[in-house]
């Protein structure tokens, strides 16, 4: 067997103690930086729920009439809130009506013609490197479904 070098030990050792020390802080600081995070995305999802609530029946009439003009309007004082990079409205079938800013990737929807999700979405999505947070909801007058809402 092969005696180890003084060197070699001494810096196994030192190896060793940052390991240790980064896996402690690691494991230290996790559960706080996870909470950190989580009351970040709960805060961008109030905000595009505001958002949302506060053009919901705006939205809801110029789609309902097609009024194109004046939904890009509300899609640009949407957009125009700091932190929202897009906002777009979708009809029934999810053709793209009117966009402003960059656009996400598009809805999808199920083989039986019916949206994939029949209530509120909120996700992460990763495009070129860059995290967006993706809010999605149907856009309704009086119980009917007019269109969608992102």
């Amino acid at each position: 067997m092969k005696i180890q070098s003084l060197r070699s030990r001494v810096n196994i050792a030192i190896l060793a103690a940052c390991v240790a020390v980064a896996l402690f802080f690691g494991l230290l600081l996790y559960p706080f930086e996870s909470r950190r995070r989580q009351a970040g995305l709960d805060k961008i999802q109030l905000l595009l729920t505001v958002l949302y609530e506060q053009n919901k029946a705006a939205l809801a009439n110029e789609v309902f009439a097609g009024q194109n003009l004046a939904l890009n309007q509300t899609l640009i004082s949407i957009v125009s809130v700091e932190g929202v990079a897009s906002a777009q409205v979708y009809d029934t079938d999810g053709n793209l009506m009117a966009a402003v800013g960059d656009a996400p990737p598009p809805l999808t929807f199920s083989p039986d013609g019916g949206r994939k999700a029949e209530t509120r979405e909120f996700y992460e999505h990763r495009r070129n490197g860059v995290a967006y947070t993706v809010f999605s909801t149907p856009i309704e007058v009086i119980g009917e479904r007019v269109g969608f809402f992102r």
